[in-house]
């Protein structure tokens, strides 16, 4: 069992620069992603060591929270907008061992009764036995190629609608992002999940404390046509990886292929930046969503989300998994 302990943090430098030692590191486990997730939910976060023999050998971010008397706890916490995080360990130790000793931590020193762990990649399923596990999918652009091969590499519809709005005069820009654009931006949103009589999955302050100015990891790209804002996408970036969180569109201007050259734009963007992998995301479980990614010819990849529980905390999750459709239809 490796030793578990909370470090005590005193500015977001020297967060990140206990992270620079360890190259898998991700934006999910940076000190801006986690002020983004507290300041959103109001949840507590806390960067956790694991140390053997004395000697540092992992970090993990953690997020906290009570409901209906329970305490969750998260790398990351469901619902909080993170796509995946976990630890981060040198290479001798395993990641069994590790979350091993970060549940008899947690548990023993913060009454924890459900953790969540979601790993960027599948690990030994079969290292997991008491965990819970499920694989859920992404679609990645490959984008250590040149833009012509990208280019070819799409579908003709694809191609054809990034032509359509070219010549239709569709712009596309990066915004200096204000409470006006925030506030378009999640108007859009709440029309197309209204088509599927749901609310969107993030509150509208998340964008909001994401998008600050000069934010060096969150762009908010934006497809204008006659003076009218009619798709825009919000873009994650941290060093080679690029990531499609959130996006919409007004339906009434579809024809324009509005999406689909704002997409080009983004990709276009990040090869010029040096990005070698654009994260699309699955598709939400709208077939129309996964339908538009699939024609820029991602591949499949996946995640590894796993939970595990005490007695109460596992009743907890399988009450909450029958009754989150209804809670995202009126939250």
């Amino acid at each position: 069992m490796l030793k578990v302990q909370i470090i005590e943090i005193n500015n977001s430098q020297e967060w990140d620069a206990l992270f620079s030692e360890y190259s898998d590191c991700t934006l999910f486990h940076t000190c801006f992603w986690s002020q983004v997730i507290e300041n959103t939910y109001q949840i507590k976060g806390y960067l956790l060591e694991f140390l053997q023999d004395g000697e540092q050998i992992g970090l993990i971010p953690v997020w906290l929270t009570k409901k209906a008397g329970l305490t969750l706890a998260g790398s990351p916490l469901r619902q909080t907008a993170t796509h995946f995080c976990g630890p981060l360990l040198k290479k001798r130790i395993n990641i069994d061992l590790a979350l091993e000793s970060l549940y008899k931590f947690l548990s023993e020193n913060f009454g924890v009764n459900y953790l969540d762990i979601t790993l960027p990649k599948p690990a030994n399923q079969a290292k997991f036995l008491k965990w819970n596990v499920k694989i859920p999918k992404t679609f990645i652009l490959d984008l250590n190629r040149s833009e012509q091969e990208i280019w070819k590499s799409f579908e003709g519809r694809m191609r054809t609608a990034v032509r359509k709005a070219e010549k239709s005069g569709v712009e596309i820009q990066v915004l200096q992002v204000s409470d006006r654009e925030i506030d378009v931006f999640y108007g859009m949103l709440e029309k197309v999940y209204r088509r599927y009589e749901i609310k969107p999955p993030f509150p509208k302050s998340f964008y909001k404390n994401l998008l600050i100015p000069q934010s060096p990891y969150a762009f908010l790209y934006g497809a204008r046509f006659e003076e009218h804002w009619i798709a825009m996408a919000l873009i994650l970036k941290y060093r080679d990886w690029m990531n499609y969180h959130s996006a919409a569109s007004l339906r009434e201007y579809g024809k324009f292929g509005a999406n689909n050259l704002l997409q080009w734009k983004v990709i276009l963007d990040g090869l010029k930046e040096g990005i070698k992998m654009y994260d699309l995301g699955a598709g939400s479980g709208i077939r129309g969503i996964e339908k538009f990614k699939m024609s820029m010819r991602p591949y499949k990849a996946y995640y590894q989300n796993m939970w595990r529980a005490n007695l109460i905390g596992s009743l907890a999750r399988t009450i909450y998994e029958k009754i989150l459709p209804w809670m995202r239809k009126i939250k």
